[in-house]
């Protein structure tokens, strides 16, 4: 899994899809096994998406995301 960024500083798809994972309660081991990646690994795109969003942390994030629409719970 490749973390990119896109040009206009939208959450790239790898980003939201931790996003969404993390919003699911899942821990970055969690996500890390279910992705084929380390925990370590999984941190970079959560890094990458606090940045973009403007959020110091995973629960500000998620609610930021879940305002435009960019995460839904389902």
């Amino acid at each position: 899994m490749k973390a990119t960024s896109t040009a206009s500083g939208e959450p790239s798809q790898c980003e939201l899809q931790v996003l969404q994972d993390i919003a699911q309660g899942r821990s970055s081991k969690e996500i890390g096994e279910a992705l084929y990646i380390s925990k370590h690994t999984v941190k970079w795109p959560l890094r990458c998406i606090l940045s973009k969003l403007d959020a110091t942390g995973r629960t500000e994030a998620i609610d930021i995301a879940m305002k435009p629409g960019l995460l839904r719970l389902d």
